[in-house]
């Protein structure tokens, strides 16, 4: 659990560790021009109402109410780099709650809010507190979710989210929870015994996030005619990347893990390219692997796998294919 204080040391926000986590997961889906824009504007970001982004809304909010004119009037009246900067955070926070949305939609209903609940999805009142967030708060809480990762260059980023270790507090005098929870007596005790249920769930996940179904490795064999593209090929390049699975995708960054530097590091299933979006990640991996002879025999190998794992059938890789 973290916490973000005010200008004169309040506890304004609260953030659980299954919203972080959620965060975390919508920023994966973000795209390259994002996550360059963040870390071009890393130093303005901060969470404090008196502070950027959010003065700089509070601003554009002032100007449209008081002069009745429309937001687009309202920000060409800001300096060039606030216009700038405004722009590009009101463009990214809107992403990131789009993909937060998203992930939350994939759930038919979202469980209700309960202390002994320990799955790593939010619950509907945790997910209502997080959209309670600002724009620039929101942001803050992604960079701090990433702090210290690729996508940050490793740079601290959390700002001022900090570990909440303070006295309990009642959610009710916490901005992003205040208005939405129903028993008045929940305090930031009982966050904590989420964050303990939650932490118990995903220790009991995390082994399986990178198990593959291709447990060995298959022989490599260079094709140099891959070396120098034609836009030919490349067309047919990304319309393999264009029909791969994640599951696919996974399993051939697995193949390469330990031959190419840049599926080098934790064997997780990912291509580490410092802010490529996902679908640059599967254009690339399918380059590698057709450049390394692995394309089409993983891919067969999975076939394999799919047809004769089943009941009662012992599978046997034919890692010469």
């Amino acid at each position: 659990m973290i916490s973000n204080k005010g200008e004169f040391g309040t506890l304004d926000y609260i953030v659980d560790d299954r919203q972080l986590y959620l965060v975390k997961e919508a920023g994966r889906a973000l795209d390259l021009a994002d996550w360059e824009d963040l870390a071009s504007e890393y130093g303005r970001i901060n969470c404090d109402d008196a502070v950027y982004p959010d003065l700089i809304e509070d601003e554009v909010d002032t100007t449209k109410t008081e002069c009745g004119v429309d937001e687009a009037e309202a920000v060409s009246d800001l300096n060039e780099e606030d216009a700038h900067y405004y722009s590009v955070n009101n463009r990214i926070a809107k992403n990131l709650r789009s993909q937060i949305e998203r992930l939350v939609k994939q759930y038919d209903k979202l469980h209700k809010f309960d202390l002994n609940y320990s799955g790593i999805v939010v619950t509907d009142l945790e997910y209502q507190a997080l959209m309670k967030l600002s724009n620039g708060c929101l942001i803050a809480l992604l960079l701090c979710a990433y702090d210290g990762d690729r996508k940050t260059n490793g740079r601290g980023s959390c700002n001022n989210w900090y570990q909440y270790d303070g006295e309990s507090v009642k959610l009710t005098d916490i901005k992003n929870w205040k208005d939405l929870v129903i028993d008045r007596d929940l305090t930031t005790d009982d966050l904590k015994k989420c964050d303990s249920e939650f932490l118990k769930s995903y220790q009991q996940l995390k082994p399986t996030l990178h198990e593959f179904k291709l447990n060995y490795k298959l022989p490599q064999q260079v094709d140099y005619s891959l070396n120098c593209l034609g836009d030919k090929q490349d067309k047919f390049i990304d319309a393999l990347a264009a029909q791969l699975t994640d599951e696919e995708y996974h399993e051939l960054c697995h193949q390469l893990h330990g031959t190419k530097s840049e599926f080098d590091g934790e064997d997780d299933g990912e291509v580490h390219l410092d802010y490529a979006d996902h679908n640059y990640k599967k254009y690339y991996t399918v380059k590698a692997s057709l450049y390394r002879g692995i394309f089409w025999r993983t891919i067969a190998q999975l076939d394999q796998f799919d047809q004769f794992n089943k009941p009662g059938v012992i599978y046997k890789p034919n890692i010469f294919y």
